[in-house]
């Protein structure tokens, strides 16, 4: 799956905000800059980045775009994302 950021889809905040850091991100994100964030189930989301710094990066998610994947990998499924 293509995503510009690995996230915690489990940490998100109350006003629609997760934290990750920067050595989870695939290149160098800027303040203002829409994203793909995703997770390693394949669950994926818009988001804008709020800030960056050398130990944390912020995203404010975009949750209507949010997409699950519908063909985890579950012990019983043949059918991985």
């Amino acid at each position: 799956m293509n995503r510009d950021v690995w996230v915690d889809f489990n940490d998100i905040s109350d006003d629609g905000e997760v934290c990750t850091l920067p050595k989870f991100a695939e290149r160098s994100l800027e303040v203002g800059e829409k994203v793909l964030a995703g997770d390693d189930e394949g669950n994926r989301c818009q988001a804008t980045v709020v800030r960056v710094d050398r130990k944390l990066i912020v995203l404010s998610l975009d949750m209507a775009t949010f997409a699950a994947c519908a063909n985890r990998k579950f012990a019983h499924s043949r059918n991985p994302c």
